[in-house]
């Protein structure tokens, strides 16, 4: 964002001044402010049982302005790249719930009042915010420090009027986009101001479809993140001052959200629970059962601790060999152990002299700081040559004395001291200092961290500044960890190969290619979640002043045709075609030979462009992420690849090309971009549903449809579309469940249902318009519905949950389509919000809708619903949507 503008929006917050006052002032010298008149019209409308009343002619805002709350599905682009997505409802007095999922690093639910916040996160979800406080915070509520949790305060930045004036403000000023007129295959009107996007319907009244833009400590007056690219942090213990990146390709962090009016009882819900929690009066989990012993309310009500609190002490330990000049036959030494630290610490010594004593261990107990223990006084023959008589011999005897402790070094002693020999005295020091940034949570991701980059032959210098720089974290600066990703990663083993370049990535002070590296980190971490795949690698491609332009990606089975190759790379200020062009066009300046090789052997590519928001780069209509629909992305790739060599069969073997941009993730395979003969669905997405279907029965009744072609293997081959010619039936639409499994006790038989499981679903969706469909039967208790009181399992925000919806023509009667979920799973923004977008696309795409309940073992609760949806013009959706109180997402992977 150019910091020279005026910031479009401020929190709503009474008495202050109209925002267009303020506007007014900052652009006087420059701007001539134009006011455009409209005509306002009143109208009834009802969402959610209720009658309001809102101004609804030219006022998107209208339907927030004067709401009991707001809810919003969201993702979050931090500046390290990371993608959070999660959901929030705020109330009109400033009472909040949101959940957040920091993509594959962790999650958390907040819970805030006017008077104060209080969270609930996990050990990685905390580890990428406080890696010094992860252990001590994870699994209970905290009250986190200002701008830890989000880089905003909703509870005054989000609420009904702030939300409905920050879409007026874009809706009034801004300038419609001519070039968006469709999103999610509805007619839309977009409009663009400071940086933010606005995106709704251009019917009445006007629906809110997207709202997107950059957070700006200007705009949003509680906004903790950076403006800046680069920060200087003042010298540390006599260090030079360090220069520290904060800030993406945008500079910033940046927001998009998709706002729903939340009625008068879900606002007394989020204010019950929010008070209660911020009170003390809770102190359940979010996840805790209503009908639950946790969930009881604790016998004295006291508020959680703030996250200053928390003990965040440690041990440091200095040791003193105590030896002297030997002339005896027996010599002795001794070693003192000094707590120099913070806090208390146990103590094992490993002692050695060479030549003379192999290694001795000694615990020394716990010591205190400022004390010091010592072992015992050791003895061993002098191992001087004996002399002739008259002369005089001497040795040289280096003495070692390398200390363990549990609570500077973490649990596993043996990896500590492994890789404190192989860096040896000089550098152990620095790994003890970096051992003392993180606590317990984060201490076993530090030791694979540096050990798994010195097995890539990283130097040992290099490894160490790369883990330093990992274990601390700013939220406020828009700087946080990548332990908890870097824990992911040492946990698949040798089968994950790139540590070379994240030590490289971490090492260079002034990368700003955060964006590319951290969707070249999740395309790997895709790769490894499918175990069928042996290794996968790692591969910064850099240009000359070490930024990543690109990142190559092998899984390799050891078979190239079997392997999967994938390229990683931004548009450039290219449209989509030319990207993926030249993505295929540079082998010659590939990351390693390994990649070209692959490639020239056969290896099959994937080209995924994550489509570069930041407006300086844009080139107008032909920006992909200012396209809001697939068909002229799509169309800008047949342009881009027809006459290149993967399309003609003279250059690289194309599978598939994925743009990420604004909307969303499409997916085009070769034979839908090249026109060839060739499967119309990628050979990812053919994996992705041969793993969900192999072996099952729906497998059987989608060939007896006709809607997979499959090999001798039973395994599919392609997914059968209907021929554009030929009319969308009902009887194609018509929904396919699997089989129920029969008598399954769930895990707790004492309360819940016995009885037939549901096992998955599959429909064809077309023309956009569905019917056949039944609500959910209340005379059908599900599996694992509960038994103790079944009448009021709702007001244990229980819910039967349909597979299909009945929006899409789903049955509520037909208990192989029903789940026992929880209400907020089902409700917006999660399952309905997902249905919503399905169902517009397939009215101008076919899509094959696939849906799987995910349990927690055989008999174990329902963990998610995994719904993967693929289209033939370019959708390409897989996510989960998780069952919990809060519900939540995950995309492009197992619940």
């Amino acid at each position: 964002m150019n910091s020279a503008h005026p910031q479009p929006f401020p929190p709503a917050a009474a008495p202050r001044r109209s925002w267009l006052d303020r506007v007014g002032e900052l652009w006087l010298a420059a701007v001539l402010v134009m006011f455009t008149a409209f005509v306002a019209a009143v109208f009834v409308i009802d969402r959610a049982g209720t009658q309001q009343v809102g101004v609804i002619a030219d006022d998107p805002g209208a339907v927030y302005a004067e709401a009991d709350a707001v809810s919003a599905a969201y993702t979050l682009s931090a500046a390290d790249g990371v993608v959070s997505s999660g959901w929030m409802a705020v109330t009109a007095d400033g009472y909040a719930e949101q959940s957040i999922l920091d993509g594959t690093s962790g999650s958390a639910t907040v819970r805030s009042t006017p008077d104060g916040t209080a969270v609930w996160g996990d050990a990685g979800w905390w580890g990428r915010r406080a890696p010094g406080r992860a252990a001590g915070a994870a699994g209970t509520w905290v009250q986190p420090d200002d701008g830890l949790s989000f880089p905003i305060d909703i509870t005054t930045d989000l609420t009904p009027a702030a939300l409905a004036e920050l879409i007026r403000s874009i809706d009034e000023e801004g300038a419609v986009d001519p070039a968006v007129t469709t999103y999610q295959g509805i007619p839309v009107i977009a409009s663009t101001y400071l940086d933010w996007t606005l995106i709704r319907t251009d019917t009445l009244p006007s629906e809110v479809l997207l709202l997107t833009g950059p957070i700006h400590s200007g705009m949003f007056r509680s906004a903790a993140a950076a403006d800046t690219d680069l920060v200087v942090v003042p010298a540390v213990d006599g260090a030079g001052a360090e220069a520290r990146p904060y800030g993406s390709l945008t500079g910033g962090e940046s927001i998009a959200i998709q706002p729903a009016r939340l009625d008068q009882s879900g606002a007394d819900t989020v204010r019950s629970a929010a008070s209660s929690t911020v009170a003390g009066e809770s102190t359940a989990p979010p996840s805790a059962d209503p009908d639950s012993a946790e969930a009881a309310p604790p016998a004295d009500a006291v508020p959680p601790p703030p996250q200053a609190d928390l003990p965040t002490g440690q041990p440091a330990f200095e040791v003193e060999v105590n030896a002297s000049y030997c002339d005896t036959p027996t010599c002795t030494w001794s070693a003192a152990v000094t707590n120099t630290g913070t806090a208390a610490g146990s103590a094992v010594v490993e002692v050695s002299a060479t030549p003379g004593m192999g290694p001795q261990r000694h615990d020394l107990g716990v010591i205190q700081p400022g004390q010091t223990a010592s072992t015992p006084t050791l003895s061993m023959a002098n191992q001087a040559p004996t002399p002739a008589p008259g002369q005089t011999t001497s040795v040289t005897v280096n003495y070692a004395a390398v200390v363990y402790s549990r609570e500077l070094h973490g649990d596993d002693e043996d990896k500590y001291r492994r890789l404190a020999d192989r860096l040896g005295t000089a550098y152990q020091y620095w790994l003890d200092s970096i051992m003392g940034m993180v606590d317990a949570a984060m201490k076993p991701a530090v030791l694979d961290t540096v050990e798994r980059m010195l097995d890539e032959e990283v130097a040992p210098e290099s490894a160490l500044t790369s883990a330093e720089w990992a274990s601390s974290a700013d939220p406020g600066l828009g700087d946080y960890s990548p332990l908890p990703v870097q824990s992911r990663l040492a946990g698949y083993g040798d089968r994950f190969r790139g540590w070379s370049g994240i030590a490289g990535h971490q090492s260079n002070l002034f990368a700003d290619d955060y964006a590319l590296y951290q969707a070249g980190l999740d395309a790997a971490l895709r790769a490894l979640a499918d175990p069928a795949e042996p290794t996968v690698s790692f591969l910064p491609r850099l240009d000359a002043d070490g930024r990543i332009t690109a990142v190559e990606i092998i899984s390799d089975s050891g078979d190239p045709a079997t392997s999967r190759c994938e390229i990683v790379t931004g548009d450039g200020g290219r449209d989509a075609g030319a990207a993926a062009a030249d993505a295929l066009s540079s082998m010659d300046t590939s990351a390693s030979s390994a990649f070209a090789d692959a490639v020239a052997n056969g290896c099959p590519v994937s080209v995924t462009i994550e489509a570069d928001p930041n407006p300086d780069l844009l080139t107008g209509d032909a920006s992909p992420n200012a396209l809001t629909d697939t068909a002229p992305l799509g169309e800008q790739l047949q342009d881009g690849l027809r006459d290149s060599g993967a399309c003609t069969g003279t250059g690289p073997a194309l599978d598939q090309v994925t743009v990420s941009n604004q909307v969303g993730r499409s997916t085009w395979s070769a034979g839908q971009l090249c026109g060839t003969a060739t499967a119309s669905v990628s050979t990812a997405q053919l994996d992705l549903l041969n793993g969900l279907l192999a072996g099952t029965d729906l497998l059987g009744q989608l060939k007896a449809r006709g809607a997979v072609t499959v090999d001798e293997h039973d395994r599919i081959t392609d997914v059968v579309w209907r021929d554009p010619d030929e009319e969308c039936t009902s009887a194609m639409r018509q929904p396919v469940y699997a089989p129920a499994k029969s008598a399954v006790a769930p895990s707790n038989t004492a309360t819940r249902n016995a009885g037939d499981q549901a096992q998955g679903a599959w429909v064809y969706l077309c023309g956009g318009s569905y019917t056949g469909g039944t609500p959910a039967s209340s005379s059908i208790e599900p599996w694992d519905w509960p038994t103790s009181n079944p009448g009021r399992a709702s007001q244990g925000q229980r819910s039967r949950c349909h597979l299909i919806a009945n929006t899409l023509g789903g049955s509520g009667t037909d208990v192989a389509n029903l789940v026992t979920c929880f209400q907020r799973a089902n409700n917006d923004p999660y399952m309905k919000r997902a249905e919503q977008i399905v169902r517009r696309l397939s009215r101008n795409q076919d899509i094959f809708y696939l849906v799987k309940p995910q349990y927690d073992g055989n008999n174990g609760s329902l963990k998610g619903i995994r719904i993967v949806a693929i289209g033939n013009k370019g959708l390409d959706l897989d996510l989960c949507v998780r069952n919990s109180v809060l519900g939540g997402l995950v995309f492009n992977g197992p619940c």
